[in-house]
Formats: structure tokens, sequence, C-alpha cells
């Protein structure tokens, strides 16, 4: 049996890789690029001031790895998948 062989899951899982290409990667890639000026402002403020925040680097780098989390969620969802394309 194929992986969307059964048209109810595939006309969902349709819906949802439209939602997550439209709405939610856009959005976790800007605050991809958010956490990531953020680890640079952490860098630069303890080559300056030799301090270390470790609670905003590690905000900043799990906001820098959201986009490629969202990204593994929807391959594993099957939002790339060929099957999908079908009506």
């Amino acid at each position: 049996m194929a992986r969307f062989s059964q048209r109810n899951t595939r006309l969902a899982r349709q819906r949802e890789c439209e939602v997550f290409r439209a709405f939610f990667m856009p959005l976790s890639t800007l605050i991809g690029f958010v956490g990531l000026l953020g680890i640079v402002l952490v860098a630069l403020d303890y080559h300056l001031n030799q301090r270390w925040e470790t609670t905003a680097f590690a905000a900043a780098a799990i906001a820098t790895a959201l986009p490629l989390v969202l990204f593994l969620f929807r391959w594993m969802r099957g939002h790339f998948n060929r099957q999908l394309e079908r009506p």
C-alpha cells in the first residue's frame, strides 16, 4: 500500500503542507534570522565585555534551529512526497 493511497489522508496532508509552506516556514525563517542575530550579539558582547550570557545564547540557538526542526518535521510527514501532488 502506498503512503498516500487513502484520499482523505492525502487531502488532509495537502492542506497541512500548504499551511506549513505559506505560513509556518516563512515565520520560522524570520525567527531563525533573529536567533542568528542574537548569537552574533551574544558573541560580540563576549568579545567586548568578557561576559557570557548563557540563557540569551540558548534562546538564540533554539530560535536559529527552528527552521531546521520544522523542515525535518515536514520531511517526516511526507510534505515533499511526489504522491502528495495527486488530487
